[in-house]
């Protein structure tokens, strides 16, 4: 799938997703987070999610999941202007789309993550 087809598919379903919230439920199902946050030995939290190259560190447990909410958001726009191309990116199609339809707060959620 190409970024052309991600863009497609997001004009297609916004406004049934605003009402509906069908294919972002979906996509929380297929692309599970299995995010990781732990409190480091130097006092920092660190956050990770396993299979995706996105990591985050902050000295409070509120701070690094909004950064992680940052990297993912910067990980999406990378993604449609040139990592869709790449191999150990293309299939995060699911992951880009997710994060484009979300809200911090949905995205908190899917993060495993409560504030």
């Amino acid at each position: 799938m190409t970024a052309q087809d991600v863009e497609r598919a997001r004009k297609v379903f916004s406004e049934e997703l605003h009402a509906s919230d069908g294919l972002r439920h979906y996509l929380e199902v297929v692309v599970p987070s299995h995010a990781q946050v732990n409190l480091e030995d130097s006092g920092l939290w660190s956050a990770f999610l396993p299979g995706v190259p996105l990591w985050a560190e902050a000295p409070a447990y509120d701070a690094v999941v909004h950064a992680m909410i940052s990297e993912l958001r910067e990980y999406a726009a990378e993604w449609r202007e040139e990592l869709f191309e790449a191999p150990n990116h293309r299939e995060n199609w699911g992951l880009v789309l997710l994060v484009e339809i979300s809200s911090d707060q949905q995205l908190t959620e899917w993060l495993g993550c409560t504030l």
